[in-house]
């Protein structure tokens, strides 16, 4: 923590409110305590491992037990914003101490930091309770089960004298569990053993793209959806009618819709989605010709 900070801290509670509410203490780093002796102070992270999918959000509260007469608490975290981020950007405020005088409250989603500093400014002080609540929010498309630690890194808790309260801190972790199904199939072009270079397109329900890709030399494919959403594959190749299967959806994380073997037709020689006439006299008025023909319209 910045000292020059928490000196400004000291000074602005001073000179704008009451004289007996300067929050001059020794940082706690860490799992450390300020003291050598043992306490039941705590301050902790409720629940200790909060679980929530990817794309939705769970909140974990700041918390002090065992401890009594609190004016101010001040504390510094760290999560991994690769997976989770605090939504808004800040913390809520908690009731212990009642936060009548907020001096910090900033989530860096960026950095994966948390500075909270509150005081309230009446006697007597609270005796535990909820500090501050945060929302996180698991990174969405995560396609494993991930965790990142929440980790108290320093931490003042005070007294109406300015003193510091001696207290442990335990950590917290938030677990994100994906949501996501496999879809996996292969595609062939008719009379075409090798059918590399097919595009295959996955819809969701109002048949907007949300991926494509070319399928592999064997005509294989993969894709991942989200757990209770419809989707549609198609795939088209130029001169080939397109193919689609529809309604594909799993309730399961981790499940494979396996679709098997699509095949696309060959004939459309005019790209007009159909194989009629127009197709067959193409090919008709060029039966019997062979490459390379003369450079001519």
């Amino acid at each position: 923590m910045n000292n020059n900070r928490f000196k400004y801290l000291i000074l602005v509670l001073l000179g704008a409110f009451l004289t007996i509410l300067g929050l001059g203490a020794v940082l706690v780093a860490g799992q450390t305590t300020v003291a050598a002796a043992p306490t039941a102070a705590l301050l902790w992270l409720n629940p200790e491992e909060a679980v929530a999918v990817t794309g939705a959000s769970t909140t974990v509260d700041l918390e002090l037990s065992g401890i009594s007469n609190v004016l101010g608490v001040e504390v510094y975290l760290d999560f991994d914003p690769a997976i989770v981020t605090v939504v808004g950007g800040q913390l809520t405020k908690g009731t212990c101490p009642s936060p009548d005088f907020t001096v910090a409250n900033t989530a860096d989603n960026t950095a994966g930091t948390i500075e909270y500093a509150t005081t309230q400014l009446s006697l007597p002080g609270c005796d535990g309770g909820v500090v501050a609540s945060i929302e996180f929010l698991c990174a969405p498309g995560l396609e494993s089960e991930v965790s990142t630690p929440i980790t108290i890194t320093a931490s003042i808790v005070a007294d109406p004298d300015g003193v510091a309260i001696p207290h442990g801190t335990q950590n917290g972790a938030v677990r994100c569990e994906a949501n996501i199904f496999f879809i996996n199939g292969i595609v062939q072009l008719q009379g075409w053993p090798t059918p590399a270079g097919v595009k295959v397109d996955l819809k969701n329900a109002g048949g907007a793209i949300v991926a494509s890709k070319t399928a592999a030399a064997n005509g294989a494919f993969s894709f991942t959806g989200t757990t209770g959403e419809t989707y549609s594959v198609e795939a088209s190749y130029p001169r080939y009618l397109t193919s689609a299967a529809t309604g594909i959806t799993s309730a399961i994380v981790g499940a494979t819709v396996d679709l098997g073997i699509g095949k696309l037709r060959a004939g459309d020689i005019n790209g007009d989605g159909m194989i009629n006439i127009l197709d067959i006299s193409g090919v008709a008025g060029n039966f019997g010709k062979d490459s390379p023909q003369v450079w001519a319209p």
